[in-house]
C-alpha cells in the first residue's frame, strides 16, 4: 500500500522526492534528487503559474497609484533627464525640502523601469505600469516553485500560496519596491540552490539576479551569508565567489558613483536616520516585536488553519485566541471584535512559529530557510523603526516552504488552501483599491469646484500625486507663496503636516468632505487600529469597521492673508 501511494503521489507531482530523513538531505534540508524536475514539467508548470498570476490581477490593474508609488514615479521623471543621477533633484517630503533624493534608502532600478515605460507609452498609465510589474510576482512564483520542488510534494500549489498571499497579492498591485525586491532575491537564491541540486553551474544567473535585486534594495546583500551557510557544511564556500562578487561590486559601484557626484557618502543620512529612529528607540522594541508577530500571523493565517488535522489543534488555537482577546478587552478600550482579531493574528503566528520549531527539532532543516526567517525577523526589530506588512513580506516564501513540508497535505487539502488564500487576498485587495480610489476622485473634484483658483495641497501618497497631476502645487511647511484667494486642500489621513496657514489668521475653512467606503475591511484606519502599511495608524495588519465613520476627511480652506514667515528667519531659509 505504501509503494502504491508513493507511486501515485509521484505521478501527481511529476517529481521524485525521497523520504524526509537526514540521510536524504544535503547541506540542510534541501533534498538531493539527481533527476529533479523534467524540463517539460518545469516549463508547463511555470507557464501555468504565470497565466494564473496574471489573470488573478486583471480586476485590479486600474488601481490608482497609492502610498509611496509617487516617490518612485517622481524619481523616474528625473531619470529621464539625468540617467546616471536619477535622484538629482530638489526633493520635498512631508513639507520639508532636501537638496536631492540621493540618500533614499532604495537604489533606483524600479524608477528606471518606470522611466522606460513612460518613454514607450508617453504617459503615466496605471494600467500599463501595473501590467508591466506583474512580471515580479510571476518571477517570485517561479523562484518559490523551484525551491519547493526540492522538498515539497506540491511545489506549484506552494508557489500559488505565496503569490496569492494577501500581503504579496496587495503589494503586487503597486509600483513600490517590495515585491520586485523579494522576487529577484528569492530567484537568486533558488537559481543557486536548484543548480547545485542538479549539478549545473547556475551561479552566474543567480549572481545576476541578486545584483539586480541590490539595485532595488540593499538588503539583497543578505543573501550572501544565507548561501554561505548552505555551503559551509559541504566545504564548498569557494563556489560562491560569483554570488559574492557581482552583487557587492554592483552595489559598491553605484554608491561610489553617487557619492562622488554629490560630494558626500550618500548613505550617511540613511544610516543616521536609522540610528536615531530605529536604534535609539529601544522602548519601542516591544511594539515592533508585537507588530512583526501580528503581521506574520495575518500572512500565514489560512495556511495555519488548513494544517489543523486534530481537534486538539483547533482547541488550542481557539484557547489562545480567547485568552489574548480576553486580556485585550480587560487592558484596552478596544471593541471586542478588534480584540478578537488581535487574538486570531497572534494565535496564527504562534502556530506557525511552533510548526517551524517542531520541524527544526525533528528534521534536519535547511540553514538557508532558517537564516532567511531569523534574519528578516531580526531586521523587523533592529533596523526598521516601525511595523508594517511590507517588512515581514520576505518571511512569506520560507514559511510557505517550511509549512508546505507537512506530511498531512493532500492535493485536495492543498488546493482548498490555495483557493482560500486567493479569496483572502482579493478581500484585502478590494479594500485597498477602494482606499486608493479616494484621492484621484478628490483631486478631480477640487479642480472642478475651483477652476479659476490656484490650488495648494499638503499631504502625501496618492493624494499628492493626483493633486499635482490635476495642476495643484505642494505647499511646504513655511511656504510664503500662497496669496489671498488661493485654495488649500488638506487630508486627515494621508500624512498631512503643519504649515504657516494652519491658523485662522491666514486661512478660513470653506468645507469638509467626509469619505465613506462600502467594504468594511480597513487597511489604514485610526478608529479600527488598522496599520497594514505602518503601525503609525494602528497595530493590526487589517481590521474591520464596527462603527460607520469616515475613512478620510478632506478640508478645503480659502487663504485670505499671505503668511509672512518668522521674522527670525530669512525668506530663503524656508525652502532649504
Amino acid at each position: 500500500m505504501r509503494k502504491e501511494r508513493s507511486d501515485r503521489e509521484e505521478r501527481e507531482t511529476a517529481i521524485q522526492v525521497p523520504p524526509l530523513s537526514s540521510e536524504g538531505i544535503e547541506s540542510g534540508c534541501f533534498q538531493h534528487s539527481q533527476g529533479g524536475l523534467a524540463p517539460s514539467i518545469l516549463l508547463r508548470d511555470c507557464l501555468l503559474l504565470a497565466l494564473l498570476v496574471i489573470l488573478s490581477h486583471v480586476p485590479f490593474l486600474w488601481r490608482p497609484f497609492h502610498i509611496d508609488d509617487r516617490i518612485y514615479i517622481e524619481i523616474s521623471r528625473q531619470a529621464a533627464v539625468t540617467p546616471l543621477y536619477p535622484q538629482d533633484y530638489r526633493a520635498v517630503f512631508e513639507g520639508r525640502h532636501g537638496p536631492d533624493a540621493a540618500s533614499h534608502s532604495h537604489p533606483p532600478l524600479i524608477s528606471y523601469l518606470l522611466a522606460l515605460l513612460r518613454r514607450l507609452s508617453g504617459t503615466e498609465s496605471e494600467v500599463l505600469f501595473h501590467t508591466a510589474f506583474l512580471v515580479f510576482p510571476v518571477l517570485l512564483g517561479i523562484a518559490v516553485y523551484m525551491l519547493a520542488s526540492t522538498q515539497n510534494r506540491f511545489p506549484l500549489l506552494t508557489a500559488l500560496t505565496v503569490v496569492w498571499n494577501p500581503g504579496i497579492y496587495v503589494l503586487s498591485q503597486s509600483v513600490m519596491t517590495d515585491v520586485p525586491f523579494l522576487a529577484l532575491y528569492a530567484l537568486g537564491i533558488s537559481l543557486f540552490v536548484y543548480g547545485e541540486r542538479r549539478r549545473r553551474d547556475w551561479r552566474w544567473p543567480a549572481a545576476f539576479s541578486l545584483a539586480v535585486a541590490v539595485m532595488i534594495n540593499y538588503l539583497a546583500l543578505s543573501a550572501i551569508p544565507l548561501l554561505a551557510a548552505s555551503q559551509w557544511r559541504r566545504s564548498r564556500v569557494s563556489r560562491l565567489w560569483p554570488v559574492i562578487f557581482l552583487p557587492l561590486a554592483v552595489g559598491a559601484a553605484w554608491i561610489a558613483l553617487q557619492s562622488i557626484h554629490y560630494g558626500r557618502f550618500v548613505l550617511a543620512a540613511t544610516a543616521q536616520f536609522l540610528a536615531t529612529e530605529a536604534g535609539s528607540h529601544w522602548f519601542r522594541l516591544h511594539e515592533k516585536g508585537l507588530s512583526a508577530m501580528l503581521n506574520l500571523g495575518a500572512l500565514v493565517l489560512v495556511t495555519s488553519i488548513f494544517q489543523f488535522n486534530r481537534w486538539r489543534h483547533g482547541a488550542i488555537w481557539i484557547s489562545l485566541i480567547l485568552g489574548v482577546a480576553g486580556s485585550a478587552v480587560v487592558l484596552t478600550s478596544w471593541h471586542w471584535l478588534h480584540c478578537l482579531l488581535l487574538g486570531v493574528f497572534l494565535a496564527s503566528a504562534g502556530f506557525a512559529a511552533g510548526a517551524f520549531g517542531r520541524r527544526c527539532w525533528r528534521e534536519s532543516t535547511d540553514a538557508v530557510l532558517n537564516l532567511w526567517i531569523l534574519g528578516f525577523l531580526a531586521a523587523c526589530l533592529l533596523i526598521y523603526y516601525h511595523g508594517s506588512i511590507r517588512y515581514v513580506l520576505p518571511l512569506v516564501p520560507p514559511f510557505a516552504i517550511v509549512l508546505g513540508r507537512w506530511s498531512g497535505w493532500s492535493r485536495a487539502r492543498m488546493t482548498a488552501c490555495v483557493a482560500a488564500t486567493l479569496g483572502y487576498g482579493i478581500l484585502l485587495a478590494h479594500a485597498d483599491y477602494q482606499f486608493a480610489a479616494i484621492y484621484p476622485r478628490i483631486a478631480a473634484q477640487t479642480l472642478r469646484d475651483y477652476p479659476e483658483r490656484r490650488i495648494w495641497a499638503t499631504g502625501e501618497w496618492g493624494f499628492r500625486y493626483y493633486m499635482e497631476r490635476e495642476g495643484a502645487q505642494t505647499l511646504v511647511r513655511e511656504d510664503q507663496r500662497p496669496d489671498a484667494g488661493d485654495i488649500l486642500v488638506k487630508p486627515w489621513l494621508a500624512m498631512p503636516y503643519v504649515t504657516g496657514y494652519d491658523s485662522n489668521d491666514h486661512a478660513a475653512l470653506l468645507r469638509r468632505e467626509s469619505v465613506f467606503l462600502h467594504n468594511p475591511i480597513r487597511l489604514l484606519d485610526f478608529a479600527s487600529h488598522a496599520g497594514f502599511y505602518s503601525t503609525g495608524w494602528g497595530i493590526l495588519p487589517w481590521s474591520v469597521e464596527v462603527e460607520r465613520k469616515p475613512v478620510e476627511m478632506v478640508n478645503f480652506f480659502r487663504i485670505w492673508k499671505r503668511f509672512q514667515g518668522d521674522a527670525s528667519k530669512r525668506r530663503e531659509d524656508y525652502f532649504r
